[in-house]
């Protein structure tokens, strides 16, 4: 059983496209500690998409990138409305 009766339902458009690799490598140095893995972490993510932009849709490694991203919002949603389940986001504003 989940913790909360309610979920979010978001489509970020060009989510991939759009991962901001300074941003990405930061939230991962705050859960990985070895110094051997962000190496080959950096290295994966250098390789893909253009320079300190995006990410590949498929790669084994994107969807594992795409929840650390997303962790942030997450955090931010329990926080905001996981005390009153009953509010609602008035507005949507997209991201592009």
């Amino acid at each position: 059983m989940r913790k909360r009766p309610w979920y979010v339902k978001i489509d970020i458009e060009q989510y991939f496209a759009s991962m901001d690799h300074s941003i990405l490598t930061q939230l991962i140095r705050k859960k990985v500690k070895d110094k051997g893995m962000l190496f080959l972490i950096q290295k994966i993510i250098n390789r893909s998409g253009a320079r300190g932009k995006g990410l590949p849709i498929g790669n084994l490694t994107s969807q594992f990138f795409a929840n650390v991203y997303l962790d942030v919002f997450d955090h931010f949603a329990n926080i905001r409305y996981g005390q009153n389940p009953g509010a609602r986001v008035k507005t949507a504003v997209p991201i592009a």
